[in-house]
């Protein structure tokens, strides 16, 4: 049995030991907050995007509960039901997300203390000495950076300019990249839903439905009457009940953004093509008096959202979703051709933040609505509306099509994984969690948004 001395100097270790991983990651974290406001702030190093990963996915600091809970998940102890490795075959046998959240759930309340085993010198209070010292400078270091990152990341800090004018540019390369992919896929004839998006996105234009940001081609398309039909969507029952809702960041659902926001709703709304992170959540009280229009933009949210991460507990009540065309007989519904709204809603549904009853609603033109949408052909991570609301009516759809029930990895290319930064996070994680390799798509040309800087002289 080892002495009182000595455990205490065990526990001091293990302590100082997450501490150090705690204030590695807060200053990667730092750097990276740095390198997205395009500046660097005192000893803050502006990153090449190869040194992204280290500091992650999430948009805030890490925990010292999180480290202890990630090395008990990678190096921690045996499987105390199967006495086996850390890698224990129990994780391999089982391959749903579902139960990769139960997993996750239950190392984080059972294995929060699980630390990797650490060699200690003979002497007790040499060792103490040396681990209190250590934790201290590791305590000290780690609030200088907090503080840092929490200067650079406040709203009076934020320089909007630079993100509207860096947003602006992603969003001129990613349609330019939809407008070749519309040129290859024209005389290909399995290419029917981009006829069908052409079709609509002329028949606006030609009609002065129309309204900026124009052209709407390649885009969520605004047009007349948005208003009102947010307006119609804000009287329903089923957004009135509604605590959080979950809008798209597209200039015609900014009126729905805005009845969220002044309704005291929590409001969750991706950050544009998911390139810098996930979801922003706003909520009225976090929003300065006369601050809610400006809010309701990207730069808004940007600006006073607070970023989550895959581990936030949230129970998303309502979606509401752009579309280009969308079928009310079915419910079948066309957005831009990127495929970010099914990768949002399927990492929902990881989050277990929705299911199968969670109403997806969406507001369009009446112009917006076809009747030629094949459901046969439609694949099975496309996301059906239950509810349409256009200027002038409502549509129950009624839908039978199935709703996805995640990300369908066969069925994204490595180069979309690797635009996508939160992508890589969660398939890091869950197949770290269920000892499997998970399936991945056929590549596919790499859109520029994709493209990634690197250093000079490589």
């Amino acid at each position: 049995m080892a002495a009182p001395d000595d455990e205490f100097a065990l526990k001091w270790a293990k302590e100082d030991y997450v501490r150090e991983q705690v204030r590695r990651q807060c200053r990667a974290y730092a750097k990276l907050q740095a390198r997205r406001r395009g500046r660097q702030e005192r000893d803050v190093i502006v990153l090449d995007s190869d040194e992204e990963d280290e500091a992650g996915p999430s948009s805030a600091p890490p925990r010292l509960a999180d480290l202890r809970q990630g090395y008990s998940n990678d190096s921690g102890p045996a499987c105390q039901q199967h006495n086996e490795s850390p890698k224990c075959t129990c994780a391999r046998a089982h391959h749903t997300q579902a139960h990769t959240r139960s997993r996750t759930h239950q190392s984080r309340v059972a294995g929060a203390e699980a630390m990797p085993p650490l060699l200690l010198p003979a002497s007790p209070s040499l060792s103490l000495h040396v681990a209190g010292a250590a934790a201290s400078s590791s305590r000290r270091a780690m609030v200088a950076v907090a503080s840092a990152a929490s200067r650079s990341s406040s709203p009076s800090s934020f320089d909007a300019s630079a993100f509207e004018a860096e947003r602006l540019r992603l969003d001129a390369e990613a349609r330019a990249s939809m407008v070749l992919d519309w040129a290859q896929a024209e005389a290909d004839p399995r290419a029917w839903k981009w006829k069908i998006r052409k079709r609509v996105w002329d028949v606006l234009e030609a009609e002065s439905v129309a309204r900026n940001p124009r052209p709407v081609h390649h885009r969520i398309p605004n047009f007349d009457g948005a208003a009102a039909a947010a307006d119609s969507l804000g009287r329903l029952d089923v957004f009135q009940n509604a605590q959080c809702v979950k809008v798209n960041p597209d200039s015609p659902q900014k009126q729905v953004r805005f009845l969220t926001l002044s309704g005291d709703k929590k409001l969750l709304t991706p950050q544009p093509r998911l390139r810098t992170g996930f979801f922003s959540a706003l909520e009225s009280q976090m929003i300065p008096t006369g601050c809610i229009p400006e809010a309701c933009t990207s730069v808004g949210a940007a600006k006073y959202g607070r970023p989550i991460g895959l581990d936030e507990v949230i129970k998303v009540d309502l979606i509401v979703i752009g579309s280009v065309a969308v079928d009310p007989s079915t419910g079948a519904r066309l957005g831009k051709g990127e495929g970010f709204a099914e990768l949002e809603y399927g990492m929902l549904r990881y989050m277990g933040a929705i299911d199968d009853s969670t109403m997806v609603v969406t507001t369009v033109h009446d112009k917006q609505l076809v009747d030629d949408i094949p459901v046969e052909k439609l694949l099975i991570h496309d996301v059906p509306v239950d509810i349409i609301c256009t200027p002038t009516q409502v549509i129950l759809t009624n839908t039978a099509i199935p709703k996805p029930q995640g990300i369908y990895w066969e069925k994204l290319s490595p180069e979309k994984l690797g635009q996508i930064r939160i992508l890589r996070e969660l398939k890091r994680r869950i197949e770290q969690e269920t000892g499997t390799i998970l399936p991945c798509g056929p590549s596919e040309n790499l859109p520029p948004t994709a493209q990634r800087r690197r250093r000079r002289g490589r």
